[in-house]
C-alpha cells in the first residue's frame, strides 16, 4: 500500500510512518521488561525467604473465597 501511495506522500510523512511507534514502544517495552524482572526477583525472594507468609496468605484467601462462595445469596435491596 505504501508503494501505491508513495508518489502522493511528503518525504517527512514516510519517516513518521516507518518508525512512528518505535521510540515510545521501545522505551515502554524496556521499562516493562525491567519491571517484570524486578517483580520476578521479588517473588523469588519471597518464595525462598518467606514460605510461611505465602502459606498464611493462601489460607486467608481460601477462607475468604470459601465464605463468599458458600454464603447464601441475599436479594439486593436499597434502604
Amino acid at each position: 500500500m505504501n508503494d501505491d501511495l508513495s508518489p502522493y506522500l511528503d518525504a517527512g510523512i514516510e519517516r513518521l510512518q516507518d518508525g512512528a511507534n518505535t521510540v515510545f514502544g521501545q522505551a515502554f517495552a524496556r521499562l516493562f521488561r525491567a519491571l517484570l524482572r524486578e517483580i520476578a526477583a521479588f517473588l523469588a525472594d519471597l518464595m525462598s525467604d518467606q514460605p510461611a507468609l505465602w502459606m498464611t496468605v493462601a489460607f486467608v484467601v481460601g477462607l475468604f473465597f470459601g465464605k463468599t462462595l458458600t454464603r447464601p445469596k441475599k436479594p439486593f435491596s436499597i434502604r
